[in-house]
């Protein structure tokens, strides 16, 4: 059993002070009497900014671990609970523009008190000696004193690795193959509705998500593909953009050594 407790200071990063991006803008055709267009007028302006008026975020932690062993079983178990002042969180806020363009933008704010308690439990076991297994389940509740739940902090999410290898020639030439599945649910993600301009919080569910590899290694060399996204399973990003689809990479290593 390992207990652990701490205290952390974060301090805003450049690009929570300083950023600034416009990426795009939403207008509007300015018609004459007759319905022509004669101009087009900028009416929405979309980007980032920082903020340099946001204080360093402190935070006071505790966890605990326990583990026990078996042959080629090792079980885990464990939970940590964090509170934290100042916790540094970018917002998307509407700003009306009385005298132009009004702008809707991700800025970085401080939410004055938040708490994010969690527990987990892993299993690493080794069915054979060329097959490697490891599950882990993660829970986590994370909100602000005002029980409204932190964005982009899922839930529940899973994952796991697979991994079978086999080596021969006194281990000089090996292949293998590596699969790790995951499954994300319950991330609450900021929304801003496309008429009123109110934000909202909604839950978004990427689902199964499932990653790979396949290598062939000779001494220092390897050659190896990897999969992204298997599953081809379109999810939204926290950008509200789509994530790609399944895509894969072929590729050559040389592990070099003194």
């Amino acid at each position: 059993l390992k207990l652990s407790t701490g205290m952390g200071f974060r301090s805003p990063t450049p690009n929570e002070l300083w950023y600034y991006e416009i990426y795009g803008e939403y207008s509007e055709p300015v018609v004459d009497s007759t319905g022509d267009t004669i101009d087009w007028e900028i009416v929405t302006v979309y980007g980032s900014r920082g903020n340099d008026n946001i204080e360093s975020e402190r935070s006071l932690n505790f966890s605990f671990t326990s583990q026990c062993s078996m042959n080629t079983v090792r079980f885990s178990i464990g939970g940590f609970y964090s509170t934290y002042k100042n916790l540094i969180q970018w917002k998307e806020k509407y700003i009306v523009n009385a005298d132009g363009a009004d702008s809707s933008l991700w800025i970085p704010e401080n939410v004055l008190s938040a708490s994010i308690f969690g527990a987990f439990a892993e299993i690493d076991f080794q069915l054979l000696q060329w097959l490697d297994c490891k599950l882990r389940y993660n829970w986590t509740l994370a909100e602000d004193s005002s029980g409204n739940k932190l964005p982009e902090r899922p839930q529940h999410f899973i994952s796991g690795n697979i991994t079978v290898k086999h080596s021969f020639w006194d281990e000089q030439l090996s292949i293998g193959i590596k699969m790790e599945p995951e499954y994300t649910d319950c991330i609450a993600r900021a929304k801003t509705n496309p008429i009123t301009y109110e934000q909202y919080m909604e839950n978004v569910s990427p689902g199964i998500i499932l990653d790979g590899k396949m290598w062939i290694r000779y001494k220092d060399f390897e050659f190896f593909t990897k999969g992204k996204n298997i599953t081809d399973n379109i999810y939204e990003l926290p950008d509200g953009e789509k994530s790609l689809g399944k895509n894969f990479h072929f590729g050559i290593a040389w592990n070099f050594r003194n």
